[in-house]
């Protein structure tokens, strides 16, 4: 750990998507901040061997200080408020300052390796865009079937059909695909016969399209219809 020194630095509305597995992954690199509980905040970080150092704000910050061993290191973020802006600028002594920030929106990341006196990684991860995902009605009948309604599918825009598919834990290679019709009212509906299968060994996936053709999945249940 006393070879790397990692930097962070937050772009635009960057705390929007980070859900409880990603705080897990910076937990792990040592951050205290809980990102996930925040909105419309800046913020910057350096780990290094002496341990992690964090900056969070409502305003735009703006960092120079050192970093690791020998690093001069200066740091901007700016939330979405404040400009959307990322810089992770340093200067090793060795191969002059830059710019090494890909300054996407999100939370960019640059890893220098003091061993080799080089950065050896630089990323942004999306941690903006919330993904699709919608809340399903679905009710087992008395005829064997299972009655399935989405009113509402949230951050997807255009969404173009609707369809998804049943799949039995048991046997694998049991699968009932389906498609829910859209009314006037923009509710997708419909109904999946699942005769002499017992529902509670199913899994559920819906998932949507747009006018692009890529589907994402935006709801799922096992053991959709019952209470446990």
């Amino acid at each position: 750990p006393d070879r790397y020194v990692v930097l962070l630095s937050g772009q635009g509305d960057f705390t929007a998507a980070i859900n409880e597995e990603i705080m897990d992954s910076l937990f792990a690199l040592g951050c205290l901040n809980d990102l996930s509980t925040q909105r419309n905040i800046c913020y910057i970080a350096i780990r290094d061997q002496n341990g992690m150092h964090e900056q969070s704000s409502l305003n735009l910050l703006n960092y120079k200080g050192k970093a690791g061993n020998q690093l001069n290191v200066q740091m901007i973020s700016a939330s979405e408020q404040e400009g959307s802006i990322s810089s992770i600028r340093i200067d090793d002594g060795i191969n002059g300052n830059h710019e090494y920030s890909l300054k996407k929106d999100g939370l960019n990341i640059v890893v220098y390796d003091q061993k080799e006196n080089a950065v050896v990684s630089r990323a942004a991860f999306d941690t903006v865009t919330q993904p699709p995902y919608a809340e399903a009605d679905i009710a087992e009948t008395k005829d064997g079937s299972l009655e399935i309604g989405i009113e509402t599918i949230r951050n997807k825009n255009n969404v173009t059909d609707v369809y998804g598919i049943l799949f039995d834990e048991i046997y694998p290679e049991r699968k009932i695909p389906f498609t829910l019709k859209q009314d006037e009212n923009d509710v997708f509906s419909g109904r999946v016969s699942i005769k002499d299968i017992d529902v509670k060994t199913l899994h559920l996936r819906i998932m949507a399209s747009d006018l692009s053709g890529v589907p994402v999945i935006i709801y799922k249940e096992d053991r959709p219809g019952t209470d446990s």
